[in-house]
C-alpha cells in the first residue's frame, strides 16, 4: 500500500480536518470513520 507522507496528507486535509493537523493519511481517517 502506498501512503503519502503524514505531513503532506495532513496538510492536504487540514482544511477539512482542522482538529487533526498531524494525523495519519486521509485513508486512515476514512477507514476510522467507516468503522464508526
Amino acid at each position: 500500500m502506498e501512503i503519502a507522507p503524514v505531513g503532506e496528507g495532513a496538510k492536504a486535509h487540514s482544511c477539512e480536518n482542522t482538529e487533526v493537523p498531524e494525523r495519519p493519511p486521509p485513508l486512515a481517517i476514512l477507514a476510522s470513520a467507516s468503522f464508526e
